[in-house]
Order: structure tokens, then sequence, then C-alpha cells
């Protein structure tokens, strides 16, 4: 297994390892970021993604936009926040995406291992998400 690694084409032609170690996708469309910045030789035209897996890129971008200390951060007070259970065989939407889902009898919500623990009750959850303190929704992937 070689891990997806980053290469640029220098003006002569040639080759050159920029980034080691890339990352991996962590499935359906995920957005990968790699960090250029001082590590392409002069006169680069091409880059390329490098491994021997099975990975498929839809795309990749590159952003030229100006320095990032010349940003500016402006917060943005929370307006809502729910947590609701999200049954992707009743409520998804169509994106695009393709999902097979496979309804294992009247109990697939158990089909599913999970932490035992207290979970955050569906809900309005505003109160636990608006300031920077100790207090966190924890949820798990089954109704109950």
């Amino acid at each position: 297994m070689i891990a997806p690694y980053v290469e640029a084409q220098d003006a002569a032609g040639n080759w050159k390892r920029v980034i080691e170690d890339l990352g991996f996708p962590a499935g359906l469309h995920r957005t990968m970021v790699a960090d250029l910045t001082g590590k392409l030789p002069v006169g680069t035209r091409r880059i390329r993604i490098v491994t021997n897996l099975k990975i498929y890129w839809d795309a990749m971008r590159i952003d030229q936009t100006g320095d990032a200390r010349d940003a500016r951060v402006q917060s943005v007070p929370l307006a809502n926040a729910s947590l609701r259970f999200w049954d992707i065989e009743g409520d998804a939407v169509d994106s695009g995406e393709r999902y097979e889902v496979f309804v294992v009898g009247a109990e697939h919500d158990r089909a599913y291992a999970r932490a035992a623990g207290n979970y955050t009750r569906y809900g309005d959850v505003k109160s636990l998400l608006k300031n920077v303190d100790d207090r966190f929704v924890i949820f798990s992937s089954a109704k109950d």
C-alpha cells in the first residue's frame, strides 16, 4: 500500500514529491486540503496525486488567493441549533449521491453497535452550543 502523496512537475519536466503524505478521503463526497505554499518548484505547470490504491478523485482545485494573514475573522452569533434523528430512508435529500440502504427486519435501528452512555435529547440544543465552555451535544447513530 502506498499512501497518496503529491508531486509537481518542474520547468524541466521532472517530477518532484512536494507532499509526502496527503492522507485519505473519508468516504462519500469529501474535500481534502493540501497546503502547497512554498512547496512548488519554479515553473510548475502540473501537479499529480500518486498512489497504488483504488481511489477516485473528482477534481483538484488550486486556491491562489492572498495571504491568509490578511484575512479578518468575524464572530457570528448562533441563530439556532437543533438535534434530530436523520433517517436516511425517510428523510434522504437527493443531492446527487446514491445510497444503498439495507433494512434488516423491524429491528434495523439496533443493527449497529453503539457505545453505552447518556446522549443529548433530540430538539433544541442551542443552550449547549452558544458559549465556548465544557458543554457538548453528544449523539448516537440510533433513534432511542
